[in-house]
């Protein structure tokens, strides 16, 4: 089996949970996007829920080519999104 064989793999230690990006992260994502020190680092140039449903289906493919993994890291009670982890250049 190769990396891109491989499903994205969802881990969670009962607290924070890592998991594969959802279109219903869309408009937290905006809301993160707005933040100053985020959207100095941000490449995507306007912040907004069609902005954001492209940007996760655009990792969506890069996992699915096997290029890299990205997770969204969310709250397990809540599934709030906090944050994002990535490896990449996997070959």
């Amino acid at each position: 089996m190769t990396v891109r064989d491989a499903e994205l793999p969802v881990l969670s230690d009962g607290v924070v949970r890592i998991r594969p990006f959802a279109t219903t992260d869309a408009a937290a994502l905006v809301e993160i996007w707005t933040d100053p020190t985020i959207r100095s680092r941000n490449t995507v140039a306007e912040p907004s829920e069609d902005a954001a449903s492209q940007w996760i289906a655009g990792h969506a493919a890069t996992v699915a080519s096997g290029e890299a993994w990205e997770w969204a890291l969310v709250d397990v009670a809540s599934n709030a999104l906090a944050g994002r982890r990535a490896l990449k250049g996997i070959n």
